[in-house]
């Protein structure tokens, strides 16, 4: 539930809406500082936190505390329910440091408690290694292994309206190989994942989520232009296969397929002012079943980041990509999605930021269109290197050709983290 959040009324409205007053009636008061790192990056000497170090290891360990009340948990087009949920999230990452090689080990957990509705209930957790080395040369090589446990939200488009909120594990191995010289950038990447959910029981009895057990399997190759450049060229190629454990699902269709993705772009680096990249491509999804279409779109990926000040950052980000789906005969979902966020450095430890997303999620060879338009506002404040405090509030509205599928939720937040 901290990453969820919603609408309001009386005071939290005029308290959202006076939040942009507050932007420039403060951002006199901060001190300006160089303009070569977003807001949200930079480093904070003073505020971030460093960890322990014991013999040759070092520590770092973090604990989240948080409460949010969201006015329609189940994310229901009628009939919405209200509730609090406190939610506790404990993290530890042990590393050890060899020079050029580190190894770490990173555990974290998420345990959510509803107020009444305690079928929402929820204990998350992950674990992973990772390995790496870094050449100052020849480029980086990182190995990683891990399992994680969730579950769906109920905003989730797959949700099937069970009892208890669908649970699933991914494990998940994977090989980074990446430089960045004056003449030369290259990135490749390759990535296996295999999913498995658990059945849940629902209202006409046992939800079979079998027929959604996969792996999948990435190559990922980037090429470019090096890095002493404002504007670098590049080309990206991403071949993946999405394998089905069972033959056919509940709907007689079998899901496994294999797609490419490839693409032209730039990287843009203006003196620390504007930074971020854009690629533009083809997404082409070629299916084992004759009762799917093949799928060949428009592929489109952009995050840019434009820091006007030091204290200022707008980021504008957008994409278009394919999403697997359970719904019915639908072969696959093809979202569109657009964002824009400004983040504004009030004082050194106080950051509010405010953002849109907007994305339009058509499912395809089915009659369903969903169009999605969610608003945020947060504010942190950094106590010391061991403690912060955020606050956000959050609005989304889901407007579908379904009627049952759409829904209107808000939600508010706060959440006290520490670290060593």
């Amino acid at each position: 539930m901290f990453k969820q959040i919603s609408k309001f009324s009386g005071h939290p409205v005029r308290l959202a809406l006076a939040l942009p007053v507050l932007f420039f009636s403060l951002a006199s008061m901060a001190q300006e500082i160089d303009a070569s790192q977003s807001v949200q990056d930079r480093p904070r000497p003073d505020y971030d936190p460093v960890g322990m170090r014991i013999g040759s290891l070092e520590l770092d360990a973090g604990l989240g505390i948080g409460a949010a009340y969201s006015d329609n948990i189940y994310a229901a087009s009628r009939d919405e329910k209200e509730d609090f949920v406190t939610e506790l999230e404990p993290s530890i990452r042990v590393s050890n440091d060899w020079g050029r090689s580190v190894l770490a080990i990173s555990a974290a957990m998420s345990i959510g408690r509803y107020t009444d509705y305690s079928s929402e209930d929820f204990d998350d957790y992950s674990a992973r290694l990772d390995w790496s080395r870094n050449w100052v040369a020849a480029g980086s090589l990182r190995f990683q292994a891990g399992r994680i446990h969730d579950h769906e939200s109920r905003r989730d488009p797959t949700d099937e309206d069970s009892f208890e909120p669908t649970t699933y594990d991914v494990d998940i191995f994977g090989m980074r190989y990446s430089g960045r010289g004056s003449a030369l950038m290259y990135d490749l990447l390759i990535d296996s994942r295999i999913i498995d959910y658990q059945d849940a029981l629902g209202p006409n009895g046992i939800i079979n989520n079998d027929d959604r057990d996969r792996t999948e399997n990435l190559l990922s190759l980037k090429v470019g232009l090096g890095s002493q450049r404002v504007i670098s060229p590049f080309l990206e190629v991403n071949l993946d296969e999405r394998d089905y454990d069972l033959a056919v699902d509940d709907f007689g269709v079998d899901r496994t397929s294999r797609g490419i993705e490839y693409g032209v772009g730039f990287q843009l680096q203006q003196g620390g002012i504007i930074s971020g990249e854009v690629l533009l491509g083809r997404i082409e999804r070629r299916y084992d079943d004759t009762q799917i279409s093949d799928s060949d779109i428009f592929w489109t990926r952009s995050l840019v980041e434009w820091n006007p000040t030091g204290l200022t950052t707008i980021s504008l980000d957008f994409e278009t990509r394919i999403d697997e789906t359970n719904y019915a005969t639908a072969s696959g979902v093809e979202v569109d999605r657009l964002g824009l966020t400004l983040d504004h450095e009030l004082l050194r430890n106080v950051i509010v930021s405010l953002g849109m997303r907007s994305e339009n999620e058509q499912y395809i060879l089915s009659p369903r269109e969903d169009d999605i338009f969610t608003w945020f506002a947060k504010g942190t404040v950094y106590m010391n290197r061991h403690v912060r405090i955020s606050l956000e509030l959050e609005s989304i509205d889901r407007d579908s050709s379904v009627a049952s599928r759409g829904f209107s939720e808000s939600v508010a937040q706060i959440v006290l983290r520490s670290a060593l």
